[in-house]
């Protein structure tokens, strides 16, 4: 189940609501508020830099993360080496044990479903081993360019259940500790009436809804 679709919308209503009485950054560890018009396909692509979805539907608590992929592996484009392949390797292992990732402040959430795409990372590195493929069928040997000319994107989003959800208080995320690729991660969420921005890095890593 792809949760981006129903977050998207939510995030963007925050947007507007928290941006008049947004600090700075460096003084209140929230993020810039984004346009409201903008499209999520055309996010920011910035290094060092993830993005943070949290929106609780009902008993349904979803969790969105987005990232360029040289934050968590290393290098963007194909996975078209042995050690590319290895650097992708880890980030799913880590990227599918939710529990790594964030702590749940009470709610008595459980964690229902989880997904990891690696998009462009593994189609490209399909189809530059067909090239390669191409090219030792027709005796050709043209120069290659082994870095794929697009930025790429890794999304991991996670589903939770919570049998008290109007319990629910926080979520600490531990992204850091595990990719320090990401120096800061941009949060927005909704959560019981609630809404609100924030930047989370090494010194700050509760989301707090209360």
């Amino acid at each position: 189940m792809h949760t981006l679709a129903i977050l998207v919308p939510l995030a963007f209503a925050i947007a507007p609501i928290s941006g008049s009485a947004m600090p700075d950054g460096h003084q209140g560890n929230h993020a810039e508020p984004r346009d409201a018009t903008s499209d999520n396909r055309h996010h920011a692509h910035v290094h060092g830099i993830a993005e943070l979805l949290v929106a609780l539907e009902g008993e349904q608590l979803h969790i969105e993360l987005l990232s360029p992929a040289v934050n968590m592996v290393g290098f963007e484009g194909a996975a078209d080496s042995p050690e590319r392949q290895v650097a992708m390797n880890n980030a799913r292992e880590i990227l599918q044990d939710a529990g790594k990732l964030f702590q749940i402040g009470r709610g008595e959430c459980r964690l229902a479903a989880h997904e990891v795409d690696f998009g462009s990372l593994v189609a490209s590195s399909g189809a530059h081993q067909a090239d390669q493929d191409g090219e030792q069928n027709d005796g050709k040997h043209r120069k290659q360019d082994h870095q794929v000319r697009t930025h790429s994107d890794i999304r991991a989003s996670y589903q939770y259940f919570c049998e008290q959800p109007k319990d629910l208080e926080s979520v600490s995320v531990r992204l850091h500790s595990h990719f320090p690729g990401i120096q800061s991660v941009q949060a927005q969420w909704i959560v019981n009436g609630r809404q609100d921005m924030a930047t989370l890095d090494n010194s700050q890593v509760h989301l707090v809804f209360r």
